[in-house]
């Protein structure tokens, strides 16, 4: 999806899941090895063998190419993680990583990473996908698996978990970080800002008279009027605090 920049207003926040609001380098992960040419790890993504597989897998693949910091390799024509795993054969493939996943009976995604070059198992984890498959919380939690799995392979966490705040036809927006689920939720609003938590969106009404700040809290909905003074203050945590609120000038 294409938005105009003359009517984008645009902020990522890592979403709740990713517990923080900036791109960080993760602790006490250890690097997949990879050799070679390129100066990035080559990573397969193998097929995952569950109802709504296909959509599990295009999404880690999207989140690890629009992150551009790993290469994808298409598993055509290489061995199937689905048996032993035969690293000699990967590595004449050039291959550093393979991404193995499976969905569990509790509805929650096993993930293993393999690293090639040390022929291991380098990491394995079950993450959480809350909701129906497909629907926005479902994919939400998704990117957050790719966002760890990025982690496990580069030592950097991904920002695929992340919601853009935009402003289209006088309303607020929010739209995930791959286009998709793009919703309105404010009834008015220009300039949104995030709070350092980002739960909340901060944001003003282009009123002839007062120009009020709102904020609305995501989970609750209703928007609340708050003074300028109180809004700049109010969702301080952590030496965070949101700032630049650019108000129309009173003409």
């Amino acid at each position: 999806m294409k938005l105009k920049s003359s009517v984008v207003t645009a902020l990522l926040f890592l979403a709740v899941m990713s517990g923080a609001a900036e791109v960080v380098r993760a602790q006490g992960v250890s690097v997949i090895g990879y050799s070679g040419s390129s100066t990035k790890p080559k990573v397969m993504v193998d097929s995952v063998r569950s109802a709504g597989g296909d959509s599990i897998r295009a999404i880690i693949v999207r989140d690890f190419e629009n992150s551009d910091r790993i290469i994808v390799v298409p598993p055509a024509g290489m061995p199937s993680a689905g048996g032993p795993m035969n690293y000699a054969l990967l590595t004449q493939f050039e291959v550093n990583g393979v991404v193995v996943a499976s969905l569990l009976p509790s509805g929650w995604l096993h993930v293993e990473l393999h690293d090639v070059v040390a022929k291991l198992m380098k990491q394995k984890a079950d993450f959480p996908l809350p909701g129906i498959p497909g629907n926005p919380a479902w994919r939400l939690a998704l990117h957050g698996v790719a966002d760890s799995l990025e982690a496990w392979i580069t030592g950097t966490r991904g920002i695929a978990q992340t919601r853009i705040a935009f402003v289209r036809d006088g309303r607020v927006w929010l739209v995930d970080s791959d286009g998709a689920n793009a919703n309105p939720v404010t009834p008015r609003g220009l300039s949104p800002k995030w709070t350092p938590n980002g739960r909340a969106l901060v944001y003003y009404i282009n009123d002839a008279e007062s120009s009020p700040v709102m904020i609305t809290d995501l989970a609750t909905m209703p928007p609340r009027h708050h003074s300028l003074q109180t809004a700049l203050t109010t969702h301080s945590s952590s030496g965070h605090q949101t700032t630049a609120f650019p108000l129309a000038a009173r003409r």
